[in-house]
C-alpha cells in the first residue's frame, strides 16, 4: 500500500480511464443505417431492405428496380404492375414472397415476370355490296386468344350493313401471329326519280282523224332492250309519269330514255329531252308523201308488138296538172312502178290536197285506158 501511495495521483487517473475505455471498446454497438435515426441521432427501430424486380423471364427490367427500406417486422404486399406489350406479371421462381416478415438487417428480393404478349391480326373491312369499294379498313393488333367483336358502322348514303357470307366470325379465338379477315357489306340506299314524258300532237288538231285512241310510252333504263316501265297515254291527254331509281346501288346514276312502243302510222316522232328535265314526244303528220303508180300491160305480154316506145304518166293536184313523167315501156312483161316523191300533203292552211292519176292517151286503135285509182290498166283491142 505505501507502494501504491508514493505513485503519483494523476498516474491512477490515467490508469483507470485506459480500463474504462478498454472495457467500452469490448462491447459491441448495435446494429443501425443512418436511415434508422432521428434528426437527434438517437437510434430507433431496426431497419430491413426490400428489393423490388419487374422483369421479363430473361432477366430484362421493364422499369428500374425498387428499393424500399422499411421497419424490422411485417411487409407488404408489393403488387404486380402493368405493362404494355405484356401479359400479367407473376412471382417469379425463387423469388421471396410479396408479403411477409423481415428481420433487422435482412434483405429480400421480390422479382415479378411478365412475358411478352403474343399476337395475331384481325383485318376489319367495310365495303360497298355492289363493286366491292372499300368504305373503311382497320387493322387491329390483338393477343394470343379472344378478340372482337367489332360491329358494322354507319355511312352516310348505306343502309345498314351485314356480315358478308365467307367473311371471318366478328368475335371469337385467334392464335399467335394468326389472321382473320372481317367484312361488313353495305347496300347503297336507293333514291326514287320522276320522269315527266309529254306527247306532242301536230296534226292540225288531228283535223283528218289520224291519230290513234293511245300510244303506248316505254321508259327504257341503260338502254336494255326490255323497258323498265310502260304507260299507254290516251291522245286526249298525252302526259304520263315515271318513278324509277335514281342510282345503282354504288351511286352511278341510272341512264333512262323513252320511245313509243310502235310508230304511228302517218306521222313522223322526234324525241327530246332527258329524265331530268323531262321527255316531249313530237309526233308531227308527214307533210309530203310518195305516190307510186302501177301500169299493167293487158296485150298478152306485147304478142302483137303494138306497145309505144315511151308512155307519159303523171298526177294533177286539186283537178290541175302538177308533175308528168315520160318513162319507157318494156317490151314484155310489166312496166316497173312509178314514183312521185315528197309531194305536198298540205297547203299551208292544212288543206289536205287531193291527188289523180293521169296518161297521155294512147293508139285508140290498139289499146282502152282505164285508170283505178293509182293503177293504170291498158288494155290490147282484139
Amino acid at each position: 500500500m505505501r507502494n501504491l501511495r508514493s505513485i503519483p495521483r494523476n498516474l491512477v487517473l490515467l490508469a483507470v480511464f485506459v480500463a474504462v475505455l478498454s472495457v467500452m471498446l469490448l462491447i459491441p454497438a448495435p446494429e443501425a443505417s443512418a436511415c434508422c435515426w432521428c434528426p437527434k441521432l438517437k437510434p430507433v427501430d431496426p431497419c430491413a431492405t426490400i428489393y423490388v424486380v419487374h422483369q421479363t423471364p430473361e432477366g430484362i427490367l421493364l422499369k428500374p428496380q425498387e428499393v424500399h427500406v422499411i421497419k424490422a417486422g411485417c411487409y407488404g404486399p408489393y403488387w404486380a404492375e402493368t405493362f404494355s406489350g405484356y401479359g400479367p406479371g407473376v412471382l417469379a421462381p425463387r423469388s421471396s414472397p410479396a408479403s411477409g416478415t423481415i428481420k433487422a438487417g435482412q434483405a429480400i428480393c421480390i422479382t415479378y415476370h411478365y412475358v411478352k404478349n403474343q399476337y395475331g391480326t384481325v383485318i376489319v373491312t367495310h365495303m360497298d355490296a355492289d363493286t366491292n369499294a372499300i368504305l373503311k379498313q382497320t387493322t387491329y393488333k390483338v393477343p394470343k386468344g379472344s378478340y372482337g367483336p367489332y360491329y358494322a358502322e354507319s355511312f352516310a348514303n348505306y343502309e345498314a350493313g351485314y356480315l358478308r357470307p365467307g367473311s371471318d366470325l366478328p368475335s371469337g379465338t385467334i392464335i399467335s401471329d394468326g389472321l382473320k379477315t372481317i367484312y361488313f357489306v353495305y347496300k347503297k340506299k336507293q333514291t326514287n326519280i320522276n320522269i315527266n314524258v309529254q306527247v306532242i300532237w301536230d296534226d292540225f288538231n288531228n283535223r283528218y282523224n289520224t291519230r290513234p285512241g293511245s300510244v303506248g310510252v316505254q321508259l327504257m333504263q341503260n338502254g336494255n332492250y326490255i323497258p323498265f316501265d310502260t304507260r299507254w297515254v290516251l291522245t286526249t291527254v298525252n302526259y304520263c309519269t315515271f318513278t324509277a331509281p335514281y342510282s345503282y346501288a354504288n351511286g352511278t346514276p341510272y341512264v333512262y330514255t323513252t320511245n313509243l312502243t310502235a310508230l304511228v302510222d302517218g306521222y313522223d316522232t322526234v324525241i327530246t329531252g332527258s329524265a331530268a328535265s323531262g321527255f316531249i314526244i313530237y309526233n308531227t303528220l308527214k307533210r309530203q308523201m310518195n305516190i307510186e303508180i302501177t301500169v299493167e300491160w293487158r296485150d298478152y305480154n306485147n304478142f302483137l308488138g303494138r306497145r309505144p316506145g315511151t308512155i307519159t304518166v303523171g298526177i294533177f293536184r286539186n283537178g290541175a296538172p302538177y308533175q308528168m313523167q315520160a318513162v319507157n315501156v318494156p317490151a314484155s312483161g310489166n312496166q316497173p312502178l312509178i314514183y312521185f316523191n315528197n309531194v305536198d300533203r298540205f297547203d299551208a292552211a292544212g288543206n289536205m290536197y287531193t291527188y289523180t292519176v293521169v296518161q297521155q292517151p294512147l293508139n285508140a286503135a290498139y289499146y282502152v285506158t282505164t285508170i283505178i285509182g293509182r293503177t293504170i290498166v291498158n288494155e290490147l283491142i282484139i
